[in-house]
């Protein structure tokens, strides 16, 4: 009787989505230190499996990347003899102990635990009960999506388990937003399901949450915020995936498009529109879309007036895709779907804005490769452009090897005119 009241009055609350704190009787407990050690990572595992516990060998497996043999044993058993000191140390309960049982582990408590992720969990499970009422199913999912506030220990990113444990928190997370989102779009409640949808948009950019808040913003009437949210999501796509959106997506966009812009508007505010507000030095940026059409355009009036005008093609010679796991640049700030940029991309096209005229174009074909548009610049004379952009790609690495690969032509010109220069930067 005693345990079950002491069990009543001692909360032991641990959050692990998003970061990683624990209270007990709301006194933070602070992990500094130890945070990385085993034998918290050991701890945590516990708190995770719950009073179901976990098998040993899986313990071992994942905290030493071996299963078996008597080493390991004795070095998981000397790890929770030092936990259990350590937890006593951090002040919870002297009663508290790591049971090892049946070949499971399993932490036993006289406090009351509570993990946001078996919460979320338990929620969830709640609301996918048949027997549960709709509105309190709604109620389960709305407190199961608020549980998640990120991603899973963070901190602890180069960890397998954490990742196996992180990718199934995700997906937990989104089925429970996919059912609540579709609640409350029959209530036509989009205030409320607006805000969730941006901050999965936040968290997982370009996984196809930037969609469902443009139709949220069509339903409230901001048809112009849904049409530009949809733009930026193409160009988001076009630029940092080098794929376009899906089919679905395109189609909701030029619908959209074609209810906004359909209707008459005033020579103002066509004029407003169409106005470059901020007048930026150096090449004007297209997504490869636009960069296609302009082309086009520009191919025609070379062809019509006699003019020239080269196609400079810039690839850097060790792509890219390594360089994911090295720091990157903020490429976009303060708004819905903001993506990192890896560093020698963001350089690459950094000194091709500043190398190139106010009248040039460029666009970003692939991850490690941008492509260039020079008015009135023939193939011969590009080669001093080309210089300017190593030397500002110099100046951005603080690295002398020549990283860049060139190649110009002419934009579609008769066959024997259409011929490939390639400058060689290579160190």
């Amino acid at each position: 009787m005693n345990k079950v009241q002491k069990s009543e009055e001692h909360v032991l609350q641990i959050k692990m989505l998003g970061s990683f704190s624990m209270e007990y009787d709301r006194k933070p407990i602070s992990f500094e230190g130890l945070y990385f050690s085993k034998s918290i990572q050991l701890f945590l595992l516990l708190l995770l499996h719950g009073e179901a516990g976990i098998k040993k060998d899986t313990l071992m497996e994942y905290l030493y990347r071996q299963a078996k043999g008597p080493k390991v044993n004795n070095n998981l058993n000397n790890m929770v003899s030092r936990l259990r000191k350590q937890l006593q140390e951090l002040g919870l309960p002297e009663e508290d102990h790591i049971e090892i049982k049946g070949g499971r582990c399993r932490y036993v408590s006289s406090s009351r635990i509570k993990v946001d992720v078996q919460e979320l969990e338990a929620f969830l499970m709640k609301a996918e009960d048949p027997e549960t009422a709709p509105r309190e199913r709604r109620a389960c999912l709305l407190e199961a999506v608020r549980r998640y506030q990120g991603e899973l220990l963070p901190r602890l990113s180069p960890e397998t388990w954490v990742e196996a444990w992180r990718m199934r928190c995700k997906k937990l997370y989104e089925a429970a937003l996919n059912q609540l989102g579709q609640i409350l779009s029959e209530e036509a409640d989009f205030k409320t399901l607006y805000p969730l949808y941006a901050q999965a948009a936040g968290w997982y950019p370009l996984e196809g949450w930037e969609e469902k808040i443009a139709r949220c913003l069509t339903a409230m009437g901001q048809k112009e915020r849904a049409a530009r949210l949809y733009q930026e999501t193409t160009r988001l796509y076009r630029e940092q995936l080098g794929i376009a959106p899906a089919e679905q997506t395109q189609k909701r966009q030029r619908e959209l498009e074609n209810k906004l812009y359909g209707c008459p508007k005033s020579l103002d505010l066509i004029q407003q529109e169409l106005h470059e507000e901020k007048r930026e030095p150096g090449a004007y940026y297209l997504s490869f879309p636009s960069f296609l059409d302009s082309s086009r355009v520009m191919a025609r009036l070379m062809e019509r007036e006699g003019k020239e005008a080269t196609l400079l093609i810039c690839t850097l010679e060790e792509g890219i895709p390594e360089e994911r796991k090295e720091k990157t640049e903020r490429e976009t700030s303060g708004r819905i779907g903001a993506v990192r940029t890896p560093k020698r991309e963001g350089w690459l096209r950094r000194s091709i804005c500043s190398s190139l005229r106010r009248e040039d174009i460029y666009t970003r074909y692939s991850p490690c490769q941008y492509l260039a548009l020079l008015m009135g610049t023939g193939p011969e004379d590009a080669c001093g452009i080309i210089s300017r952009i190593d030397q500002r790609y110099q100046e951005l690495s603080k690295s002398k090897k020549k990283e860049i690969r060139y190649e110009i032509t002419a934009p579609k010109m008769e066959q024997e005119k259409n011929r490939i220069w390639e400058k060689s930067r290579k160190h």
